[in-house]
């Protein structure tokens, strides 16, 4: 049920999700049915490469069974890649200016030269 959109296009399903590649990253078009008749795609933010694909083609297929079982989730957070999180060291409270000019300045010792970083002690 899944359709690609390759330079020779043929028509999809109706009701069918389809995988597109614009500009080189991949998206879905999600059924017109759904919005009443509106083109409406989910751009996932993947490159258009073979596995990215096949994830491509695995959300599309979870979305048409959703559609099926009248469980689709409109906001499409469902759908939306989950983003890595890769820094866990964020503070709860925010910080205040000397903190972060601290922080700022701890950071940019190791890049210049001692000399050129005044600091106020």
């Amino acid at each position: 049920m899944v359709s690609k959109a390759t330079a020779t296009q043929s028509r999809a399903k109706k009701g069918s999700v389809g995988v597109e590649a614009v500009q080189g990253k991949l998206r879905l078009r999600l059924p017109r049915s759904l919005y009443g008749g509106k083109h409406k795609y989910l751009t996932l933010g993947l490159d258009d490469n073979a596995i990215n694909r096949k994830k491509a083609e695995l959300t599309a297929s979870t979305i048409e069974l959703d559609i099926l079982n009248n469980a689709f989730d409109f906001t499409l957070a469902k759908y939306k890649p989950q983003k890595n999180k890769t820094r866990d060291d964020k503070p709860d409270t925010p910080l205040d200016l000397s903190e972060h000019w601290d922080r700022y300045t701890n950071y940019r010792r190791s890049q210049i030269n001692e000399d050129n970083l005044w600091l106020d002690n």
